[in-house]
């Protein structure tokens, strides 16, 4: 996905060009996106961008657990245990959430990357009666649910 970013030097602060540029990469601070680079720096000098399919990256990811419900963290867990396809009704037996909380957890994850800056869509996609989620993408997930 291209994206574009403008500004008027003019008008436009300094930093709010760089946190425009911040989020335009997944990130959620100037700061974020500093450190990430200079960690990201090899010895010879070129930075390494890790990217998941789907244009997600760890920030990305980060900011989409952290506006999850719990009950939606343990779903999305569950999924990701299991990737690259699981059934539903594993999930929703593996997350141990009866019909009704499940079913409400399951919005959790619209309002999420609708809510939060940098992501477009879940990490994950239903396909009839099951979730499909790339095995990268699973393994990523468990990493932030792990940090968290």
């Amino acid at each position: 996905m291209r994206q574009s970013i403008e500004f008027d030097t003019a008008e436009d602060e300094a930093g709010d060009v760089a946190l425009a540029l911040a989020y335009a990469y997944g990130y959620s601070s100037i700061e974020e996106l500093v450190d990430a680079e200079v960690a990201a720096l090899d010895e010879d000098g070129p930075a390494v961008t890790t990217a998941y399919p789907g244009g997600w990256t760890k920030p990305k990811m980060k900011r989409y657990i952290a506006a999850l419900k719990p009950n939606a963290k343990v779903v999305l867990s569950v999924m990701a245990q299991h990737a690259p396809k699981v059934e539903v009704e594993t999930v929703q037996n593996g997350s141990g959430l009866d019909g009704y909380i499940y079913a409400g957890s399951m919005s959790s994850f619209g309002f999420a990357a609708k809510n939060t800056h940098g992501v477009k869509d879940k990490p994950f996609t239903k396909v009839n009666k099951h979730y499909e989620i790339d095995e990268s993408l699973a393994q990523l997930v468990l990493q932030v649910l792990d940090e968290e």
